[in-house]
């Protein structure tokens, strides 16, 4: 949800994309007296081709019999840079919509300053959440969203062979370390021949059927 006095704030990446909505749209709402609909932006795809929104419309479809509400899911570009920044130019633009926003763990940075506090509506649920879960979404004092499910754990894969061949005895501790530690190794697996060897990778693209992310390096 979208408060009124947006202001700049960095941009903070705080681990791989976790799907967030705002917990409004799973609220125990009362039937309104007159219709009511709410525009909703999707911040992922739920991987079928062709469609990238998140919600299946059953789902919606039960919402909108349990609460009166109907809910119009607005499409949005498939990868997620593009939905950012479609994300960032409604709510610099002040648009009367959408009112609830799908948001990214990597999101809540940038957005922050434009979505209200949940504090007042949500002390309950914040309160039985992980309160490491809910810092991720604490953006100067307010929380800006709420998981609507268990977020992954991200895992740090490394290739023993190529740290002992380098010398190293266990693996990067610190982000320094990684880079430091994968830019001498990637520099000396290039100088023996491996001109397309890369010292870390990542998920950094949304892989279609006929592109597969390979995961080479460190």
């Amino acid at each position: 949800m979208r408060s009124a006095k947006p202001r700049r704030d960095r941009f903070w990446h705080l681990g791989m994309a976790g799907i967030l909505l705002s917990a409004f749209l799973f609220s125990g709402c009362r039937k309104p007296a007159q219709p009511v609909t709410i525009t909703f932006f999707d911040s992922d795809a739920r991987g079928v081709p062709g469609d990238h929104r998140m919600i299946p419309d059953a789902y919606l479809q039960e919402f909108t019999q349990e609460t009166g509400i109907r809910v119009n899911d607005l499409p949005t570009p498939e990868d997620t840079g593009s939905k950012l920044d479609l994300a960032m130019g409604l709510l610099r633009s002040g648009a009367q919509s959408p009112d609830v926003y799908g948001v990214d763990t990597i999101w809540t940075g940038i957005m922050g300053d434009y979505l209200v506090d949940l504090q007042p509506y949500f002390a309950a649920e914040i309160a039985s959440e992980d309160p490491e879960i809910i810092e991720i979404y604490r953006i100067k004092g307010k929380v800006v969203a709420m998981p609507n499910q268990p977020l992954g754990v991200q895992v740090l894969v490394y290739r023993t062979d190529l740290l002992a061949r380098y010398g190293y005895k266990t693996p990067p501790r610190t982000w320094d370390e990684l880079e430091q530690m994968a830019a001498r190794i990637q520099a000396g697996e290039r100088a023996n021949g491996k001109k397309d060897f890369w010292g870390f990778v990542f998920a950094g693209a949304i892989a279609t059927d006929s592109e597969q992310l390979t995961m080479e390096g460190l």
